[in-house]
Parts: structure tokens; C-alpha cells; sequence
């Protein structure tokens, strides 16, 4: 990791870590409302000796969007991983990395963001109003 560059601008608003209950692996579910040069993430659990592993041998998930605009990201592991601690990192293009947790099993960080809808139409009426 290339200590001199500038953070990562990305905004996590929600992270979870449980076990789905019909599978019994492992499900890393975060919310970003802010992404700007991300590629994407990477995620990592804790192993018995307090060092930080790749989930999967390295699972990446690539980046939905970048920009304000909310989005919901969702990775179940191919087993359930014996860990009580987990981390999301994002990971701009040149492979740096900036790490979010570490979060607990079953610990809600943040709150799901509400979508709504923006009524640009109702809006421009409002500023056509104001004139």
C-alpha cells in the first residue's frame, strides 16, 4: 500500500457480516453513498491468530458506480468462515487499499440508507416560482 497517495474517497453508510441461515456461509453486505476512484472492494476476516486473510483466496467485487448515488453491494462467501471479526476495503486503481471495520458477526454499522426519488419536475416548478 502506497502510503503518499491521498485517501480513497469512498463513504460506507452500512456494513453487516452474518450467516445466511439457508446456506451457512458467510454474507458481507455494505452500502456506499460516496465512491470516487474506486475499482472496487476487497473483503477480509481475522483469523485464530490475529492476522487479517482475503476471503475466497482474494474475492473482489468491482464497483457499481462512482459519484452520490447510493449503492448496495452483497458477497456471500463459498462457506462460512470461522472469524468473529471482518473488514470491507476499498481499493482504488493503483491497488491501494483503505479498510472499513473491522466489524463484529452480526454487528449493524451505520443504517440502510432510504432511496427516494427526486421530483425534479416539482422542483423546477418551485425555481420557476421563485423568479
Amino acid at each position: 500500500v502506497n502510503e503518499e497517495l491521498p485517501p480513497i474517497p469512498v463513504t460506507l453508510s452500512y456494513a453487516k457480516v452474518s450467516i445466511d441461515p439457508a446456506t451457512g456461509n458467510t454474507v458481507f453486505e455494505w452500502e456506499t453513498v460516496v465512491e470516487v476512484n474506486n475499482t472496487g472492494f476487497a473483503l477480509y476476516y481475522e483469523d485464530a491468530e490475529g492476522a487479517w486473510q482475503p476471503v475466497d483466496g482474494g474475492a473482489f467485487v468491482v464497483t457499481r458506480g462512482a459519484g452520490t448515488t447510493l449503492q448496495r453491494y452483497r458477497y456471500e462467501a463459498g462457506s462460512a468462515i470461522d472469524a468473529a471479526r471482518y473488514s470491507v476495503a476499498d481499493v482504488n486503481g493503483y491497488g491501494n487499499q483503505r479498510v472499513h471495520g473491522p466489524f463484529e458477526l452480526n454487528e449493524v454499522f451505520g443504517e440502510r440508507t432510504e432511496e427516494r426519488e427526486i421530483d425534479w419536475e416539482g422542483i423546477r416548478r418551485e425555481n420557476r416560482a421563485a423568479e
